[in-house]
């Protein structure tokens, strides 16, 4: 593609779907390739490559691919509750 109308049909077809677990942006031009993957709607967009995953970051999609994350601070916060305590004393007196 070379074109910015090719470029913004391209995103706009990748946003138009139900799924968002991840895409790929293959280009020469890395800012360029940076400016398109921002756009598009998706938990992970790789660039210049496909399916790399790892331990070492996170991952989650949007829209119908899934709710949350695995790996890293994010998935771990999925399994956790706030629980807030109020304690009055009593064995103080109101001055």
């Amino acid at each position: 593609m070379n074109t910015i109308a090719q470029h913004c049909d391209a995103v706009a077809k990748a946003n138009a779907t139900i799924y968002g677990l991840a895409a790929s942006v293959f280009s020469s031009d890395s800012m360029k390739a940076r400016r398109i993957a921002r756009r598009i709607r998706t938990g992970t967009v790789w660039i210049n490559t496909w399916g790399a995953i790892s331990e070492d970051f996170e991952e989650g999609g949007v829209k119908g691919s899934g709710y949350g994350y695995l790996c890293g601070p994010r998935a771990i916060e999925e399994f956790q509750a706030l629980k807030v305590y109020v304690e009055q004393d009593h064995t103080q007196s109101a001055h």
